[in-house]
């Protein structure tokens, strides 16, 4: 399967790539609440679903675009016992604006449990992989090297030295607490990013660039590759109240657990 989901994300990258190069002529729609899709979206979301669709007729596929206004999708896919969460474009605002920093994000679960996960950055050529209990690799296609991701050699920063990652998205009505939590976040760890790709973000933290990452209000489409891919280099990744993390989690943390005595009660104090 992976073989053949990696010969897969790496094509809807090359239509991603074909989209950048004309920008300025993409149909562009607001999407309520929810930002903007592209027609570069819909394309990748398409040749996705079909190619996915082939390989694994029996299977759910929920998608962004195809999901995002019809929330019955949610319920079918929290009862399918295979399910497939497709980002077909996560950044898109950074896409349209000739900014590097998007991915392509495919996540798969088995009865309610994620198995696999994989993200690919085509612009910087970046890949990353999970499999459930076989760690998670990333890929440099530019330099091709490859480096499977471990905790204890990317996060051993003290709170106070550590860099950390958010969405800082408008979705779910507690846009002043999302900005308490920021400021608190950044005013007690070394400092905080908003670069507008979970899926990213993720890969990043689990790489070690970031040191934790936190969200309230993404889908499953959003972070379930990418909560794969943390958890399986060793990083505690949970929602808000240190619960296991699900695919249908309203909220997310991904955070090495030597951090997690002070991050959660920031949270906590903050947030919940």
């Amino acid at each position: 399967m992976e073989k053949q989901l990696r010969e897969i994300i790496l094509e809807a990258g090359d239509i991603l790539l074909e989209a950048r190069k004309s920008l300025s002529s993409l149909d562009i729609h607001v999407k309520k609440g929810e930002g903007l899709v592209s027609e570069a979206d819909l394309k990748t979301e398409k040749f996705l679903r079909d190619k996915i669709g082939h390989l694994f007729p029996d299977h759910y596929i929920l998608s962004e675009e195809n999901s995002f206004q019809k929330e019955e999708n949610l319920e079918v896919a929290k009862n399918s016992e295979h399910c497939w969460y497709i980002d077909p474009l996560d950044g898109t605002h950074n896409f349209l604006s000739g900014l590097d920093y998007y991915c392509i994000s495919i996540g798969y679960s088995l009865r309610g449990q994620l198995k696999f996960g994989i993200v690919y950055a085509p612009t910087r050529k970046e890949l990353y992989i999970a499999n459930k209990g076989k760690g998670a690799f990333f890929y440099d296609l530019r330099e091709k090297t490859e480096k499977k991701l471990d905790v204890k050699k990317n996060h051993q920063k003290d709170f106070e030295e550590s860099m950390f990652v958010t969405c800082l998205n408008s979705l779910g009505g507690k846009n002043k607490k999302k900005l308490e939590l920021f400021y608190q976040m950044n005013k007690q760890a070394l400092s905080v990013r908003r670069f507008g790709s979970a899926a990213l973000d993720l890969c990043l933290t689990a790489a070690g660039q970031f040191d934790g990452f936190w969200e309230h209000g993404l889908k499953p489409w959003d972070i379930n590759a990418g909560a794969l891919i943390c958890e399986e280099t060793g990083l505690q990744v949970t929602d808000f109240e240190q619960k296991a993390f699900n695919p249908f989690s309203e909220t997310i943390v991904a955070i090495s657990k030597h951090l997690s005595g002070r991050f959660y009660p920031i949270i906590k104090e903050h947030f919940l």
